[in-house]
């Protein structure tokens, strides 16, 4: 995982800066473009995603998360489209005593890049880090996302298309 730990002799109470990529993946399906949701054990919807490993870029990770979390490798990344959000957290669960256990910062700033893709596949290979999938229309799968985050840059797929 590419992070920065502030300060990091603090830890595990530090601030740990972080980055995620994925892809908000998409297909035509009877003449209707579809979006790709996955979800997730705690119950939550949202695009493929993971964190940046070293010597990465953003959309080297983009597809390899993709191809973990989907099997889906035959995509391709759309130009001219980039969106981005942040979060903050405080690790709880596993991840805290992982974290703890690794003298990693428990507090967590998380930026989150998506690129937009497109593919031609509708057969989807879930990894043990979801449940579920769906092929989603535009309107069913903005009021399927669960954070206003992903409904954002879901919006502004929609409107890169429409340009």
């Amino acid at each position: 995982m590419v992070s920065k730990q502030i300060p990091k002799f603090l830890a595990p109470w530090c601030l740990s800066l972080e980055k995620s990529a994925g892809v908000i993946a998409t297909r035509i399906h009877q003449g209707t473009r579809q979006y790709l949701l996955m979800r997730y054990p705690h119950g939550h919807w949202e695009f493929p995603r993971g964190h940046m490993e070293e010597g990465e870029t953003e959309v080297e990770t983009a597809r390899r998360e993709t191809l973990e979390e989907t099997g889906i490798s035959d995509l391709s990344i759309v130009d001219g489209f980039r969106a981005t959000f942040s979060f903050w957290y405080k690790a709880r669960g596993g991840e805290l005593r992982k974290r703890k256990k690794n003298s990693d910062c428990i507090y967590i700033h998380k930026i989150v890049i998506f690129y937009l893709a497109e593919m031609n596949v509708s057969e989807v290979t879930l990894s043990h880090e979801h449940q579920d999938f769906a092929w989603l229309t535009y309107k069913k799968a903005h009021k399927r996302l669960t954070y206003d985050n992903g409904r954002h840059v879901l919006e502004q797929a929609r409107d890169h298309y429409e340009k």
